[in-house]
């Protein structure tokens, strides 16, 4: 996270130069890699501008998204936030983007609620954790995000939603959402059919042509 004072302290300019060196070696030892950028934090509105700062910045004559095939953005929401607070923020990135001309394809590189920087995240119920978890899949598919990830599978006490148990394997509620609500979009092509100021309140699939809530 690049955009996150203990984890870099470079500037925009520097870090897209890393970037474009990081790309070249990359591509000039296999032409078919994916190179995605530095995963940049969104919660903030200063990391927020950082980030249009760095899409802004120009290297070796060319925009930093040139060197990259896909945007790294972890979507975490405040504390209280769900999965409808971490679309605000997809929606105001992709305003930061569209304003420095980057037009590739968007990966949500880290997802989960509840985080307080460090300390131990207030419990939720596990039916809440579960409904986190698919809400979070299908919102972000039907935004249009190409690939998300969770943080992190055997994450415990950091955030709120986990999807295994303390022995790493056995699958929490939240765990069974994530493999049905899977299940449910691979093959399909998802879209908002209604929707709030919050997001998507109901979607369709290709694979059912039918809104669900």
């Amino acid at each position: 996270e690049a955009n996150v004072p203990s984890y870099w302290r470079g500037t925009p300019a520097q870090m897209a130069r890393l970037t474009q060196l990081a790309s070249t070696v990359i591509n000039r030892n296999d032409r078919s890699a994916t190179v995605v950028s530095p995963a940049l934090a969104t919660r903030l509105t200063g990391q927020r501008a950082w980030l249009r700062t760095f899409y802004a910045t120009r290297v070796g004559g060319k925009r930093v998204a040139a060197y990259v095939d896909a945007v790294s953005l972890n979507l975490y929401p405040s504390p209280s936030g769900g999965p409808e607070s971490s679309m605000t923020l997809l929606a105001a990135s992709r305003i930061m983007l569209r304003a420095a001309g980057v037009r590739k394809p968007i990966w949500n590189t880290e997802i989960n609620y509840g985080l307080l920087g460090g300390s131990t995240a207030k419990k939720v119920t596990a039916d809440r954790a579960a409904g986190y978890v698919s809400r979070t899949l299908i919102l972000n598919a039907a935004a249009g995000v190409k690939r998300l990830y969770w943080y992190a599978w055997d994450l415990q006490k950091l955030a709120n939603t986990t999807l295994s148990s303390p022995n790493g394997t056995t699958l929490t509620k939240a765990g069974t959402a994530w493999t049905t609500t899977r299940g449910w979009l691979l093959g399909a092509k998802v879209s908002a059919c209604t929707s709030d100021s919050r997001g998507p309140s109901a979607v369709g699939s290709r694979r059912s042509g039918a809104c669900r809530p």
